[in-house]
């Protein structure tokens, strides 16, 4: 107990002056933030950082790194072809379909297109330019795989590395009607960047 007339005061642990000279409760001097004070700014602070970067954090989230440059494949049948991939923007634009990265062919492999008579067709294969997806995918087709003229490519990269196939059919004599159809088969072949 205090005797009468003594003033009670907080303990000195909770008194701060302030620098007009008034004592304060709060732990807050006015010159230097107390750790409450900290402690909301940097939870303020660490929350806008979240609001901002979340859409730009989310959309990349789902895409899948794929190297920028010179790449070489290799087919089953041994055969090399190279293609590059490039940042789609104003220098490089791979079509309407808006896309982070485009596909586009260097050099084309050269593939047998066995016929059902024994004889083989086949030559280039002409490797069409693209977009690759956010998942690293490029992916063409041309006709159906019963027309006499088919065409299918698709690549599947991620970092430096891919795996693909590609598959051609051709009638075995050009002009004739109903003319037997002569069909690569699925071929595969794995990439790397250079």
């Amino acid at each position: 107990m205090k005797p009468a007339g003594v003033e009670q005061r907080p303990p000195a642990s909770r008194r701060r002056r302030s620098s007009a000279g008034h004592v304060r409760l709060d732990g807050y001097d006015g010159v230097v933030p107390s750790r409450t004070i900290c402690r909301w700014t940097a939870l303020g602070l660490a929350y806008t950082g979240l609001m901002l970067a979340g859409p730009a954090t989310n959309a990349l989230a789902g895409t899948t790194p794929v190297a920028l440059g010179k790449w070489k494949a290799t087919t089953s049948t041994r055969q090399t072809f190279e293609f590059k991939i490039v940042q789609h923007g104003p220098k490089a634009s791979c079509g309407t379909t808006t896309s982070a990265r485009c596909f586009y062919a260097l050099s084309y492999p050269t593939i047998p297109d066995p016929c059902p008579n024994g004889q083989s067709g086949g030559g280039v294969f002409g490797v069409p330019n693209g977009f690759v997806n956010q998942r690293g995918i490029f992916s063409y087709k041309q006709g159906s795989p019963n027309s006499n003229e088919y065409m299918q490519f698709r690549v599947v990269l991620s970092g430096s590395k891919g795996t693909g196939t590609l598959r051609s059919t051709s009638p075995e004599e050009l002009g004739v009607e109903s003319a037997p159809v002569c069909d690569s088969g699925m071929i595969k072949f794995t990439a790397h960047h250079l």
